[in-house]
């Protein structure tokens, strides 16, 4: 109803829409029902035609746009959905366009940058193509380097690395 009730061309549809597809996702997670997220992909893709270049926001919104792409082709995959490969293409693509306009001094860049790169990885597992593995890792050394050495992620970070390079 919210939704409704903001226009198309106001400043805070796009928000409205990522908001969206953050809850869809949410019951997602929380059912298992794959229309849930469906929907919150094509909230989010939405959200991100919405919100015009230079946005202060518009690389949040690509990086959630990214983020439902790769788990609804992640869950697709899983049930043996044919077809599924745009969905990752398109997600990695989200993903370098938010990295893109990420500022370098950016508190959320070392994550956008990891999610990247573990992005990648699951593109080079499909397409098996050395370049695709080696910016995988080269997004994730750049996570790293942008991660404070008494972050939470860091572990994380450092593991994902490990695993793309033990790929190469």
């Amino acid at each position: 109803e919210a939704l409704a009730s903001v226009p198309p061309g106001h400043t805070d549809r796009a928000l409205y829409l990522d908001n969206l597809g953050g809850q869809l996702q949410a019951l997602f997670r929380k059912t298992g029902e794959m229309a849930p997220l469906r929907e919150s992909v094509l909230a989010r893709t939405e959200s991100v035609a919405a919100c015009p270049e230079g946005h202060p926001n518009r690389a949040e919104y690509l990086s959630n746009l990214g983020g439902a792409l790769l788990i609804l082709y992640w869950r697709s995959e899983e049930i043996g959905t044919e077809g599924v490969t745009e969905l990752l293409d398109d997600g990695v693509q989200a993903l370098r366009n938010a990295v893109a306009v990420t500022t370098a001094d950016h508190p959320g860049r070392a994550g956008r940058l990891n999610n990247l790169g573990v992005a990648l990885h699951a593109l080079y597992e499909v397409n098996s193509q050395a370049e695709t593995l080696a910016e995988a890792a080269q997004a994730i050394r750049e996570a790293i380097a942008a991660t404070p050495t008494d972050h939470t992620d860091l572990a994380s970070r450092l593991n994902n690395l490990g695993t793309t390079l033990r790929a190469m």
